[in-house]
């Protein structure tokens, strides 16, 4: 599938104890990343974004790179490759409390 896109399933984003992760980073070995966050205030309803990085046992990368303003989520989490072509998460949605 290198080079390719595919739509995934539903999956889930948590941002749990400083960290952020989905179902698909942990299929693929990735922990949890942590995350830095901006908040821009100037807009309404304020702006959250947020960046992090983790790494597998294989050195690959997945970092992530979003946005949340109201209840909406949007983002990319790029997936580098040790001697392989990575590939591009995109993920759109709706915010849930848990």
């Amino acid at each position: 599938m290198d080079g390719t896109s595919h739509v995934l399933e539903k999956d889930e984003i948590r941002f749990k104890e400083g960290m952020v992760s989905a179902k698909f980073g942990t299929k693929n070995g990735f922990p949890g990343a942590l995350y830095k966050v901006m908040v821009n205030n100037a807009v309404s309803p304020a702006e959250i974004t947020f960046k992090g990085e983790s790494k597998n046992a294989d050195r690959n990368t997945l970092k992530w790179v979003g946005s949340i303003k109201g209840e909406i989520i949007t983002g990319r989490a790029p997936r580098t490759r040790t001697n392989k072509k990575g590939c591009d998460y995109v993920f759109s949605g709706k915010l849930i409390k848990k």
